[in-house]
């Protein structure tokens, strides 16, 4: 509404007042003789009623302030109100959220122990549906699949003779499933670190095994098939790679530091911006038969002797 629709009656009134009372003076003013002439009476009238308008301009711009005042005032209160109503409405929505994801990681869990391959595939798809509804509990899910990889894998039961030359044990797919697309994903997305340091995977079949950016210190690989494992920012320090198989395995920056490399096979492992220094029983075949380039961290004493190394072994005519 507009301000002189609003104050149209209270100008009025003191319009007329104003004219009202300056006519008044003007007779009072001629009838004392108080002036000289009527020109001095109306100039005092004029006066008289200049100052009551602006006066009367003054109050009512006054009184428009106040009552903008009030109602910004009302206006913030019913702001604060409908901002304190949302704010129950979206707590009450997260509780209810929080109630139901705690129920599907309890019932994703429980049956991560089915005895059926399906149950428990099924279940680590339910695990990767919820990493994706909420970021904020990918470090627990990362922690549940981590430790079923553990599970799985150190008591894996031997499916092939023992005592036969080269026999590994074989892992179910569900670990592979947990390992590859799921723990690749988040660690892809949200930088998490798997935590499996001092993991026992000797003689065990893990070929083409997903563990991106996972803790593996001081793990137990001896005679594994890691053959096309995906190994990338994980970090491997202390850990036995003894007699694996490493064929095709990506471990760019990788941290192997201290690892045990004696007899393994290296044949197209990729090493770039991997960190190998301190490497144990590592011989300069293996570095060879190895994808190794300038960001690859060997050493300086390594270094200055592969490059040499590779250096004759490229000028060397293929027989």
């Amino acid at each position: 509404m507009k301000w002189y629709k609003r104050f149209g009656v209270q100008i009025a009134i003191v319009s007329v007042f104003a004219l009202v009372l300056g006519f008044a003076l003007f007779i009072v003013f001629r009838s004392n003789d108080l002036f000289g002439n009527i020109s001095d009476a109306v100039s005092a009238a004029i006066s008289t009623l200049g100052a009551l308008s602006v006066g009367g301009v003054a109050v009512i711009q006054l009184r428009k302030h106040k009552i903008y005042e009030e109602q910004a005032e009302l206006d913030r209160q019913v702001k604060i109100k409908q901002l304190d109503a949302m704010d129950l409405e979206r707590k009450v929505k997260q509780a209810d959220f929080d109630r139901a994801y705690s129920y599907r990681i309890g019932d994703a869990v429980a049956r991560l122990q089915d005895k059926s391959l399906g149950v428990r595939l099924g279940s680590l798809h339910e695990l990767e549906k919820l990493c994706i509804d909420s970021s904020e509990e990918s470090r627990k899910l990362v922690d549940i699949l981590a430790t079923f990889i553990r599970e799985h894998i150190e008591n894996t039961e031997w499916l092939l003779n023992p005592l036969e030359k080269n026999s590994l044990k074989r892992i179910d797919d569900d670990v592979y499933r947990a390992g590859g697309e799921m723990i690749f994903g988040i660690y892809a997305t949200h930088k998490i670190r798997t935590v499996l340091p001092n993991l026992q995977a000797e003689k065990i079949d893990l070929w083409g095994l997903h563990l991106c950016g996972a803790n593996l210190e001081n793990s137990n690989f001896k005679g594994a098939n890691l053959k096309f494992a995906q190994f990338q920012n994980t970090l491997l320090f202390g850990a036995s790679l003894a007699n694996a198989n490493l064929e095709g395995i990506n471990l760019m920056a990788a941290n192997l530091k201290c690892v045990d490399f004696e007899g393994a096979n290296l044949q197209g492992a990729d090493f770039w911006k991997a960190n190998i220094m301190g490497a144990k029983n590592l011989t300069m075949d293996q570095l060879l038969s190895a994808n190794i380039d300038d960001t690859t961290l060997l050493g300086s004493d390594l270094r200055a002797k592969y490059d040499r190394l590779k250096a004759e072994h490229d000028a060397t005519p293929a027989s």
